[in-house]
């Protein structure tokens, strides 16, 4: 049948037959976590293809709205108003089984060199099997992708992200943009969330985040 050239993600490009292709990309579906390791059988693939991690469509954000306000009345994060979710759908991936999101996570972009990981959130019954992990790739995949510097959390669970090559920074470090959600959480101003960032390549301060803080030592 030829040679076939396919390029996926980006920057995934595979260049062989249409044979070698499909074994290619089952590869990198399994080294990317989406295919259980040495999954041969096409009931293996089916069984995986009903759960898997992807962007959401606009009717499931009501779901995952649902998710986030579980652990908003938690304290674990800020609730998000139903259109908010609408208008940032793009941001997220959802972790979806049998047409049910038990999973989300979002990648916010605030300025050309940062962005943030929001919202992450598993549903109880499937935690412990590594979805927020793969919810959390996927999101730093894409950060990856687009060129991203840094990318950081404000957490009260720390310790997931130091797992994942995060480190803790004073979130005073971070621009001052980054904090116009705060004042709609119910311990503003004594947050007592940490600021973790990890740094996809050198991380160069803005030309705003400089005069940002210019303003601040001048004060």
């Amino acid at each position: 049948m030829g040679t076939m050239n396919l390029q996926f993600w980006g920057h995934h490009r595979i260049v062989g037959s249409p044979r070698e292709i499909v074994i290619e990309y089952g590869r990198i579906l399994r080294q990317k976590g989406f295919l259980p390791p040495n999954s041969r059988s096409r009931k293996q693939f089916v069984k995986m293809s009903e759960a898997f991690i992807r962007k959401p469509k606009l009717k499931e954000m009501k779901a995952v709205k649902v998710l986030i306000d579980g652990e908003a009345g938690n304290g674990a994060m800020l609730p998000r108003p139903i259109m908010e979710l609408y208008e940032t759908a793009r941001d997220f991936y959802v972790y979806v089984e049998e047409n049910e999101v038990l999973g989300c996570c979002a990648l916010h972009i605030e300025m050309e060199n940062l962005a943030e990981i929001r919202s992450i959130v598993v549903k109880s019954d499937q935690r412990g099997k590594n979805v927020g992990v793969k919810l959390l790739q996927a999101c730093m995949d894409e950060a990856d992708d687009l060129g991203i510097e840094r990318v950081y959390a404000l957490t009260r669970v720390p310790d997931f992200f130091l797992k994942h090559e995060f480190i803790e920074i004073d979130k005073h470090k971070l621009p001052h943009k980054v904090f116009n959600d705060c004042v709609r959480c119910p311990l503003f101003p004594d947050c007592d969330e940490v600021a973790m960032v990890h740094d996809l390549r050198p991380y160069n301060p803005s030309a705003f985040e400089i005069g940002q803080r210019s303003e601040d030592d001048a004060t």
